[in-house]
Protein backbone atom coordinates (compact mmCIF):
# COMPACT_ATOMS: atom_id res chain seq x y z
CA UNK A 1 0.00 0.00 0.00
CA UNK A 2 2.82 2.01 1.02
CA UNK A 3 4.32 1.51 -2.55
CA UNK A 4 1.26 2.61 -4.08
CA UNK A 5 0.74 5.68 -2.26
CA UNK A 6 4.49 6.66 -3.70
CA UNK A 7 3.62 5.58 -7.15
CA UNK A 8 0.39 7.71 -6.90
CA UNK A 9 2.75 11.04 -5.56
CA UNK A 10 5.58 10.30 -7.98
CA UNK A 11 2.79 10.49 -10.79
CA UNK A 12 1.78 13.67 -9.41
CA UNK A 13 4.85 15.18 -8.91
CA UNK A 14 5.75 14.45 -12.96
CA UNK A 15 1.98 15.65 -13.66
CA UNK A 16 3.04 18.97 -11.68
CA UNK A 17 6.38 19.52 -13.37
CA UNK A 18 5.22 19.13 -16.68
CA UNK A 19 2.60 21.88 -16.27
CA UNK A 20 5.56 23.62 -14.77
CA UNK A 21 7.64 23.42 -17.68
CA UNK A 22 4.77 23.93 -20.15
CA UNK A 23 3.95 27.32 -18.66
CA UNK A 24 7.39 28.18 -18.90
CA UNK A 25 7.64 27.04 -22.89
CA UNK A 26 4.73 29.14 -23.39
CA UNK A 27 6.04 31.97 -21.34
CA UNK A 28 9.44 31.75 -23.49
CA UNK A 29 7.83 31.34 -27.06
CA UNK A 30 5.38 34.77 -25.83
CA UNK A 31 6.37 37.59 -28.90
CA UNK A 32 4.32 39.67 -27.80
CA UNK A 33 5.53 43.38 -27.63
CA UNK A 34 4.61 45.76 -25.04
CA UNK A 35 3.04 48.87 -25.56
CA UNK A 36 4.49 51.81 -22.54
CA UNK A 37 1.80 54.58 -24.48
CA UNK A 38 0.19 55.81 -27.19
CA UNK A 39 -0.80 59.69 -27.80
CA UNK A 40 -3.30 60.67 -30.62
CA UNK A 41 -3.51 64.01 -32.51
CA UNK A 42 -6.02 65.34 -35.04
CA UNK A 43 -4.34 66.84 -37.85
CA UNK A 44 -6.70 70.02 -39.70
CA UNK A 45 -4.71 71.28 -42.49
CA UNK A 46 -5.30 74.19 -45.25
CA UNK A 47 -6.63 72.74 -48.72
CA UNK A 48 -3.80 73.44 -50.58
CA UNK A 49 -1.72 71.52 -48.55
CA UNK A 50 -3.83 68.72 -48.35
CA UNK A 51 -4.83 67.28 -51.28
CA UNK A 52 -5.70 63.40 -50.09
CA UNK A 53 -9.29 64.53 -48.29
CA UNK A 54 -11.76 67.52 -49.17
CA UNK A 55 -12.10 66.94 -44.94
CA UNK A 56 -8.45 67.89 -44.63
CA UNK A 57 -7.65 65.68 -41.64
CA UNK A 58 -5.29 62.98 -40.91
CA UNK A 59 -4.85 61.24 -37.23
CA UNK A 60 -1.15 61.59 -36.27
CA UNK A 61 -0.34 58.32 -33.97
CA UNK A 62 2.73 57.84 -31.59
CA UNK A 63 3.19 54.51 -29.89
CA UNK A 64 6.34 53.56 -27.60
CA UNK A 65 7.32 49.70 -27.81
CA UNK A 66 9.74 47.24 -26.41
CA UNK A 67 10.13 43.52 -26.54
CA UNK A 68 9.75 41.57 -29.89
CA UNK A 69 9.71 43.71 -32.94
CA UNK A 70 5.79 43.88 -34.10
CA UNK A 71 4.67 42.18 -37.11
CA UNK A 72 1.45 44.97 -37.59
CA UNK A 73 0.03 48.02 -35.17
CA UNK A 74 -4.39 49.00 -35.83
CA UNK A 75 -5.38 52.00 -34.82
CA UNK A 76 -9.39 51.27 -34.50
CA UNK A 77 -12.32 53.42 -33.60
CA UNK A 78 -15.27 51.19 -32.96
CA UNK A 79 -18.26 53.70 -32.66
CA UNK A 80 -17.69 54.77 -36.36
CA UNK A 81 -16.19 51.87 -37.43
CA UNK A 82 -12.96 53.52 -38.94
CA UNK A 83 -9.41 51.25 -38.90
CA UNK A 84 -6.20 52.01 -39.80
CA UNK A 85 -3.27 49.24 -40.61
CA UNK A 86 0.04 49.79 -40.11
CA UNK A 87 2.57 46.97 -41.70
CA UNK A 88 6.18 45.84 -40.04
CA UNK A 89 7.87 47.90 -43.00
CA UNK A 90 6.19 50.95 -41.18
CA UNK A 91 7.24 50.70 -38.08
CA UNK A 92 9.42 52.77 -37.31
CA UNK A 93 11.97 50.98 -35.50
CA UNK A 94 15.25 53.54 -35.75
CA UNK A 95 14.31 55.93 -33.02
CA UNK A 96 15.79 54.46 -29.85
CA UNK A 97 14.26 56.02 -26.33
CA UNK A 98 16.69 54.07 -24.07
CA UNK A 99 18.82 51.51 -25.24
CA UNK A 100 19.79 50.56 -22.15
CA UNK A 101 16.57 49.39 -21.34
CA UNK A 102 15.54 45.40 -21.18
CA UNK A 103 14.46 44.64 -24.79
CA UNK A 104 14.82 47.98 -26.23
CA UNK A 105 12.20 50.75 -26.14
CA UNK A 106 11.28 52.26 -29.65
CA UNK A 107 9.32 55.04 -30.81
CA UNK A 108 6.38 54.42 -33.50
CA UNK A 109 5.24 57.92 -35.31
CA UNK A 110 2.61 57.42 -38.05
CA UNK A 111 0.14 59.89 -40.02
CA UNK A 112 -3.23 58.06 -40.55
CA UNK A 113 -4.70 58.43 -44.19
CA UNK A 114 -7.85 60.09 -44.48
CA UNK A 115 -11.15 58.59 -43.74
CA UNK A 116 -12.13 59.55 -47.52
CA UNK A 117 -13.65 63.17 -46.34
CA UNK A 118 -14.99 62.25 -43.51
CA UNK A 119 -14.55 64.24 -40.34
CA UNK A 120 -12.40 62.25 -38.19
CA UNK A 121 -14.45 61.50 -34.59
CA UNK A 122 -12.92 61.96 -30.99
CA UNK A 123 -13.40 59.76 -28.10
CA UNK A 124 -12.28 56.39 -27.67
CA UNK A 125 -9.77 54.74 -30.10
CA UNK A 126 -7.72 51.64 -29.69
CA UNK A 127 -4.19 50.68 -30.26
CA UNK A 128 -3.34 46.98 -31.29
CA UNK A 129 -0.22 45.45 -31.97
CA UNK A 130 0.19 42.05 -33.27
CA UNK A 131 3.98 40.10 -32.33
CA UNK A 132 4.82 37.00 -33.85
CA UNK A 133 2.56 34.31 -33.32
CA UNK A 134 -0.59 36.38 -34.17
CA UNK A 135 -0.12 37.52 -30.40
CA UNK A 136 -1.78 40.63 -29.53
CA UNK A 137 -1.30 43.50 -26.97
CA UNK A 138 -4.24 46.43 -27.16
CA UNK A 139 -4.03 50.17 -25.62
CA UNK A 140 -6.77 52.25 -25.58
CA UNK A 141 -6.45 56.07 -25.68
CA UNK A 142 -8.59 58.96 -26.09
CA UNK A 143 -9.14 61.79 -28.35
CA UNK A 144 -10.37 65.40 -27.25
CA UNK A 145 -11.26 67.43 -30.27
CA UNK A 146 -14.09 70.33 -30.60
CA UNK A 147 -17.23 68.87 -32.73
CA UNK A 148 -16.80 69.07 -36.45
CA UNK A 149 -18.32 72.44 -36.90
CA UNK A 150 -16.28 74.61 -34.28
CA UNK A 151 -13.51 72.53 -35.96
CA UNK A 152 -14.56 73.67 -39.48
CA UNK A 153 -14.57 77.76 -38.09
CA UNK A 154 -11.51 77.93 -36.94
CA UNK A 155 -9.12 80.37 -38.63
CA UNK A 156 -5.94 78.48 -39.75
CA UNK A 157 -2.60 80.28 -38.76
CA UNK A 158 -1.14 82.20 -40.89
CA UNK A 159 1.83 85.00 -41.48
CA UNK A 160 0.83 88.53 -42.39
CA UNK A 161 4.37 90.71 -43.94
CA UNK A 162 4.32 94.18 -44.03
CA UNK A 163 7.26 96.80 -43.92
CA UNK A 164 7.07 96.57 -39.92
CA UNK A 165 8.06 93.13 -39.50
CA UNK A 166 6.02 89.98 -39.71
CA UNK A 167 3.02 89.05 -37.93
CA UNK A 168 1.14 85.45 -36.73
CA UNK A 169 -2.13 85.62 -36.51
CA UNK A 170 -3.34 82.33 -34.63
CA UNK A 171 -6.55 81.24 -32.93
CA UNK A 172 -4.19 79.10 -30.78
CA UNK A 173 -2.02 80.11 -27.90
CA UNK A 174 0.85 78.02 -28.89
CA UNK A 175 2.09 77.83 -32.30
CA UNK A 176 5.04 76.02 -33.69
CA UNK A 177 6.98 77.03 -36.68
CA UNK A 178 8.91 74.43 -38.61
CA UNK A 179 11.31 74.66 -41.41
CA UNK A 180 12.12 71.75 -43.73
CA UNK A 181 14.41 71.16 -46.05
CA UNK A 182 14.90 69.79 -49.38
CA UNK A 183 14.41 65.89 -47.75
CA UNK A 184 11.46 66.88 -45.91
CA UNK A 185 13.42 66.38 -42.72
CA UNK A 186 12.86 69.19 -40.05
CA UNK A 187 15.85 71.39 -39.29
CA UNK A 188 14.69 74.47 -37.26
CA UNK A 189 11.67 75.55 -35.07
CA UNK A 190 10.54 78.37 -33.29
CA UNK A 191 7.79 78.79 -30.94
CA UNK A 192 5.74 81.16 -31.43
CA UNK A 193 3.05 83.40 -30.24
CA UNK A 194 0.55 85.84 -31.82
CA UNK A 195 1.36 88.78 -33.17
CA UNK A 196 5.22 89.81 -34.41
CA UNK A 197 7.31 87.54 -34.89
CA UNK A 198 10.55 87.28 -33.08
CA UNK A 199 13.94 88.80 -34.77
CA UNK A 200 15.55 85.35 -35.38
CA UNK A 201 12.35 84.02 -36.55
CA UNK A 202 11.69 86.91 -39.31
CA UNK A 203 15.44 86.97 -39.76
CA UNK A 204 15.03 82.89 -40.94
CA UNK A 205 11.98 83.40 -42.65
CA UNK A 206 13.06 86.57 -45.33
CA UNK A 207 16.41 84.68 -46.09
CA UNK A 208 14.54 81.72 -46.72
CA UNK A 209 11.93 84.25 -49.10
CA UNK A 210 15.39 85.49 -50.44
CA UNK A 211 17.15 82.57 -51.51
CA UNK A 212 16.87 81.94 -55.50
CA UNK A 213 16.26 78.29 -55.00
CA UNK A 214 13.37 78.37 -51.86
CA UNK A 215 11.37 76.25 -53.27
CA UNK A 216 13.41 73.82 -51.93
CA UNK A 217 12.33 75.06 -48.11
CA UNK A 218 8.73 73.58 -46.67
CA UNK A 219 7.72 76.28 -44.35
CA UNK A 220 4.78 74.66 -41.67
CA UNK A 221 2.71 76.63 -39.09
CA UNK A 222 1.29 74.34 -36.20
CA UNK A 223 -1.65 75.75 -33.70
CA UNK A 224 -2.02 73.31 -31.24
CA UNK A 225 -5.44 73.98 -30.13
CA UNK A 226 -6.05 74.22 -26.19
CA UNK A 227 -8.33 71.68 -24.14
CA UNK A 228 -7.52 69.15 -26.83
CA UNK A 229 -5.55 67.30 -29.32
CA UNK A 230 -6.41 69.22 -32.51
CA UNK A 231 -3.33 70.77 -34.19
CA UNK A 232 -4.00 73.21 -37.46
CA UNK A 233 -1.62 73.07 -39.69
CA UNK A 234 -0.50 75.91 -41.94
CA UNK A 235 1.43 77.54 -44.05
CA UNK A 236 4.64 79.13 -43.58
CA UNK A 237 4.69 81.09 -46.57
Amino acid sequence: MARTALRRQGGALCAVLVFTIALGLVACSDQRPAVHDATLALLRFEDDLHSRSESGESLSLAVRLSGPAAEELYLVHDESELAWRFGADEIERARIDDAAAAGMTHMFEGICPPAGGTDLPGGQYRVIVYGRDRLDVEQRVRLRVPEPSARQALTMPRLEWDDGGVGLVTPAARTLLRIYDEDRQAVESFALHPGLLPEPAAARLQQITDDEYHERWRVLLFAFVDDSELVLVGSGL
